[in-house]
């Protein structure tokens, strides 16, 4: 009997041990953050302000029109006027383009 009772709870222990082991690894797996694909795009600035961004561009064959919100984080090179010419390197969040890195050239003349 005492044997019995000796085996189950060495049993009773390596399951816990076992249990204890597999939710670490998932946890640890879990807390790695997804990394953000980034998209790029250009186009001609029609508006900007401290928060957003709009640049109209091409797709096949059509302007379209793009919207990209700017925050603290957001990296800016150049001048961005209505008319200049925008590269935008952005991410999708919470089904909005924000925008990681901004630079502007001045408009291209014809």
């Amino acid at each position: 009997m005492y044997k019995s009772k000796q085996a189950f709870s060495a049993l009773a222990i390596m399951g816990l041990l076992l249990v204890g082991s597999v939710f670490a690894a998932q946890t640890s797996k879990s807390t790695k953050p997804a990394k953000a694909t980034t998209h790029d795009a250009s186009g001609t600035v029609v508006s900007v302000n401290a928060t957003s961004l709009v640049i109209s561009h091409k797709v096949k064959g059509k302007d379209e029109q793009m919207t990209f919100v700017l925050n603290p984080e957001t990296k800016r090179e150049g001048k961005l006027d209505v008319g200049s010419h925008a590269t935008v390197k952005y991410r999708s969040e919470n089904s909005e383009n924000v925008a990681t890195m901004v630079k502007g050239a001045a408009a291209k003349h014809s």
